[in-house]
């Protein structure tokens, strides 16, 4: 398994100009490579890593091949995402089933612009390869193709090479030669220690990333191939519900990182006040103090989500998980951290989950989160009016838990729901309403029906029966309860009209 770790590069100011000028030209030439290779898939249906494109650049012909690489598996990576949403529209419509089934054909191999293509020895119509292609104009059109003018220097050892000899600087253990525009004059950048990540045991890759932050302040990142580490499943199924005031919370009962919020409020309050200011100056708001405590505030989320899911992860051992649809808000921050927080939050978590899941290989599976706060895991019972704060307590049979907690649970009986095969199946994007109308229909029984409609004809029992009030009073099954309301008021007028 591969490993990333972050270094920092303390170059002097000769040497960091002389990176950004790198940084200039080899985003230039990933551009126009980019432009040909996408003409050229258009043209032929085909992307090459070897494509001849005769693309003139100030860098060598080493830069040049090891930028067209980078740029192809972006490009790759794009149609990948692109496949995947044309096979969503496919299955999706309403075509003949031989056209659908020729249509997935062509997208298996992403041979959408190819004019002659054959399945099964028998070419395919030019009707339907023109709606492939329209297809695939579709999906670009929300869809943006990757932006290369932005990109990181992806290096192997043909431009840069990690090594330990410094020369007569002593300070550093690792140093980074890098070839430059400057032909046969290339650069050694000093590499910061990463104790944490030099400490994990793994074979190093011949390969490094580059990137260029504020203030021209250079960073490293070096490949490490790490053994997988030992797993053995102990839990089926964990649930975990995400929050900011309680971060990570699992259907075990574990609460994880309740005490992220309060320092978060610190920071908005700071990030708020400097962002006022520097509008009441006529200022824009980005300077290097805001981009600071952004800095900071990016950190500290990234720290607790990665420390505090892991914990439960090796506590528990699941050979699945199932999370919420991420929602990263609170009431209690401005608009602009709550913007800030949901962005990068909820970006960190899924990476933070993939990561986990790739290194001690358990599944896991996003769960759609509408009304879990306010069903009951027991009954059934969904009620706005259950969910009190941080407390749940069903209005119906008395089941009372901590209301993340019991979220969680819910989380992880859908996905339950979902591995056997039930109808409430996690992970698809169902609206609120249909959710809803599922599970009114699973608590409403027609034992419970029963029971319903014998206090809605007797007034003496409707005094004694709490929990079927708070059911009765309920908006969610007004649908369910209007036949059994109907015949009641029929019943207490044919009543009345007798008396």
């Amino acid at each position: 398994m591969l490993r990333t770790g972050r270094y920092k590069v303390p170059a002097n100011k000769g040497k960091r100009q002389k990176v950004q000028a790198l940084f200039v030209a080899y985003r230039r030439t990933a551009k126009q490579l980019a432009r040909a290779h996408w003409e050229h898939f258009v043209k032929s249906g085909l992307l090459s890593r070897n494509l001849k494109t005769g693309v003139k650049s100030e860098l060598s012909a080493r830069y040049v091949q090891t930028c067209q690489y980078q740029v192809v598996g972006a490009l790759n990576g794009f149609l990948g995402n692109c496949a995947e949403a044309f096979k969503d529209y496919v299955l999706h419509s309403s075509l003949p089933e031989e056209q659908r089934i020729a249509l997935l054909y062509l997208n298996k191999y992403k041979s959408w612009f190819r004019h002659e293509v054959k399945m099964q020895g028998e070419p395919i119509d030019a009707a339907t390869l023109r709606l492939a292609r329209n297809i695939f104009r579709h999906v670009l059109k929300r869809h943006r193709k990757p932006c290369f003018s932005r990109i990181n220097l992806a290096l192997d050892e043909k431009v840069a090479v990690v090594t330990t000899d410094g020369g007569s600087a002593k300070r550093f253990r690792r140093w980074l030669k890098l070839s430059t525009l400057e032909r046969g004059r290339p650069i050694c950048l000093p590499i910061e220690d990463n104790s944490w990540f030099d400490s994990i045991a793994g074979n190093w890759k011949r390969f490094v990333q580059i990137s260029l932050g504020e203030s021209d302040a250079i960073t490293v990142r070096l490949i490490k191939d790490v053994p997988a580490t030992p797993y053995r499943p102990g839990l089926p199924i964990l649930g975990i519900d995400v929050g900011l005031r309680t971060l990570v919370a699992t259907s075990e009962g574990d609460l994880f990182g309740r005490n992220v919020l309060p320092k978060l409020i610190k920071l908005d309050t700071q990030i708020s006040t400097l962002a006022a200011n520097r509008q009441r100056m006529g200022l824009r708001v980005r300077s290097r103090r805001y981009d600071a405590l952004v800095h900071r505030m990016r950190e500290l989320l990234k720290n607790e989500i990665r420390r505090t899911l892991r914990a439960p992860i090796l506590r528990h051992k699941p050979k699945h998980v199932a999370v919420e649809s991420l929602d990263f808000r609170s009431p209690r921050l401005s608009k602009r951290m709550n913007r800030l927080v949901q962005n990068f939050g909820r970006a960190e978590f899924r990476r933070a989950l993939e990561s986990y899941a790739e290194q001690y290989e358990f599944e896991f599976t996003e769960v759609k989160a509408a009304y879990s706060s306010q069903t009951c895991n027991l009954c059934g019972y969904v009620d706005k009016r259950n969910r009190r704060g941080d407390v749940f307590k069903c209005l119906h049979c008395g089941h009372r838990a901590h209301a993340d907690i019991h979220a969680s649970r819910n989380h992880a009986a859908r996905l339950q729901e979902h591995l056997g095969g039930s109808e409430v199946r996690a992970g698809r994007r169902y609206r609120h309403k249909l959710i809803l109308e599922r599970l009114v229909k699973r608590f409403a029984t027609a034992k419970r029906l029963a029971r319903l409609q014998q206090v809605l004809l007797s007034e003496q029992r409707r005094r004694d029966s709490t929990p079927c009030h708070w059911v009765l009073s309920n908006p969610y099954f007004d649908t369910v309860l209007k036949p059994l309301k109907e015949a009641a008021e029929a019943a207490h007028a044919a009543q009345l009209s007798k008396a």
